[in-house]
């Protein structure tokens, strides 16, 4: 986890927190990436869920996914995000 002081790491890996930490880290950066695009339901072990309005959309992110991931890995630092995995509709 980069940017997390010590103490505060420290405490996360105390209380058994540190992969959720870096999930909402690794979320928050991809979410900044999508500037608005889509957005994002959940990351772990690799597979980042996005949300798609349209199935137009997701289609449209699909083929161009090698290049999202590549992008939002450049924005967390490390290759995280392996696979996308979408899910379609507006926010419940």
């Amino acid at each position: 986890m980069g940017n997390i002081s010590g103490p505060l790491q420290k405490r996360l890996a105390q209380y058994g927190l540190t992969e959720q930490a870096e999930a909402a880290r690794v979320c928050a950066l991809a979410e900044s990436v999508s500037a608005g695009e889509w957005g994002v339901v959940s990351y772990k072990d690799g597979i980042l869920k996005i949300r798609a309005i349209s199935n137009d959309q997701a289609y449209l992110i699909k083929i161009n996914s090698e290049k999202v991931i590549a992008k939002i890995n450049k924005a967390i630092g490390s290759p995280k995000i392996k696979k996308l995995v979408f899910k379609i509709g507006q926010n419940s």
